[in-house]
């Protein structure tokens, strides 16, 4: 082989290296902020919490107030008319009053809970495939270093054909080598175009621009069973079913006390031919039907709650411990990959034996192909170790 073609090579490779250049570009932080300002879903979830509080704050109010007027007249003229008025209010005992005000809100916490278990599951969403544009932009860079190898090993080719140095099958080797290199290029250009689509939907329809080479900082846990205890108070559904059991409580005591008389107060007026009464009036409303079986059926929705925990407790340390086991692998394969790629002399002995003509340009174009393969396993290794952390930490955004 030529020492032109070796030449231009080693000027291709110089660039090529697993570590990717830093550029000052949006992160992945920059752009949950902004899918979290535009997002439809955020917006709607919002205005229903808001909704959901008025709601419960009408509940621990008292009865509406009843009015009723009669309007009656005699059989004659000497029996006349009569006029009757009468405002009454129900009173619930002030203990009752008070538990329902206190459980309106209770309701309120548990209505932003759910809003907040709404916007987790969105910026989760978000932040992978935050990821997945990184990672397209790592691969992309490293599919333009081998296209600029590809363009240049394709024009020195061709002029040593036309120098008469060359063959047409080592230019048609050289053009089949960049058109593979165009191809790769091409495929991480779409799957980046889908991925910043899908983001751009989240982000209510704005573009979204995300050309970091850089996931950031994200550290793995160094002792699973502590940190998941501060995992599991930061999980808004593990808080949701929780306050569950505390509302179910209260409804249990509400619903006891439900039981018992109600007082109403009013004021009423006879107005008749000849005689006029005025006075107060005071009543009892006994619940004999309405609350029958409410109790009890309060308390099977404690019971109920109860078992939500300990299913979600159960649920959610699973999923992480599996999730933790799977980057601690991840990490190990990553670092092997990493220390490969960088103590590995491949390219300065395929660059000797290329020299020396101890191998052909199919060969060598064989050995960088192997070697792109091994960077693009570490990148997608790397991708998903980087994964494996987001859903780790995915409690805590």
């Amino acid at each position: 082989m030529k020492r032109h073609i070796l030449t231009i090579l080693a000027l291709g490779f110089g660039i090529m290296v697993p570590a990717i250049t830093v550029r000052a570009q949006a992160s992945i932080g920059q752009v949950l902020r902004s899918i979290e300002e535009n997002n439809p879903s955020l917006r709607t979830a919002a205005a229903e919490l808001e909704v959901q509080k008025l709601e419960n704050r009408s509940e621990a109010l008292l009865e509406d107030l009843e009015v009723e007027f009669n309007y009656l007249w005699g059989q004659n003229a000497e029996v006349g008319q009569r006029h009757d008025l009468s405002i009454t209010q129900s009173f619930d005992i002030p203990t009752l009053f008070g538990m329902k005000a206190k459980l309106s809100g209770a309701l309120d916490s548990q209505a932003a809970l759910q809003y907040k278990a709404e916007r987790l599951n969105i910026l989760k969403e978000a932040q992978s495939l935050c990821i997945e544009a990184i990672y397209c932009n790592k691969i992309r860079a490293e599919y333009d270093v081998l296209l600029e190898y590809a363009t240049r090993l394709y024009n020195a080719t061709s002029r040593e054909l036309e120098m008469g140095e060359s063959s047409v099958m080592e230019l048609n080797k050289a053009r089949l080598n960049l058109t593979s290199a165009k191809a790769r290029v091409a495929r991480a250009d779409l799957e980046r175009e889908k991925i910043l689509a899908s983001l751009r939907v989240l982000n209510g329809g704005k573009d979204v621009v995300l050309d970091s080479e850089e996931y950031g900082e994200a550290p793995l846990p160094a002792q699973f069973e502590a940190w998941f205890a501060q995992a599991a108070d930061a999980n808004p559904v593990i808080a949701y079913v929780a306050e569950e059991i505390a509302i179910s409580n209260s409804s249990v005591r509400i619903d006891k006390l439900s039981a018992l008389p109600r007082l109403t107060l009013g004021y009423m007026s006879e107005i008749g031919h000849d005689e006029k009464y005025r006075g107060l009036t005071l009543g009892v409303a006994i619940p004999l039907w309405k609350n029958t079986n409410k109790v009890r059926q309060s308390q099977a929705r404690v019971e109920l709650a109860k078992e939500k925990q300990v299913q979600a407790e159960q649920e959610f340390y699973s999923t992480l411990r599996s999730e933790y086991d799977k980057a601690v692998s991840l990490g190990h394969l990553k670092d092997e990959y990493m220390q490969s790629l960088g103590e590995a002399d491949i390219r300065g002995t395929l660059f000797k034996a290329l020299d020396h003509g101890e191998i052909s340009m199919i060969e060598y174009m064989t050995e960088i192909d192997v070697l792109y393969q091994i960077l693009e396993e570490y990148l997608s290794v790397e991708r998903d170790y980087m994964q494996s952390l987001a859903e780790l930490n995915a409690v805590f955004l």
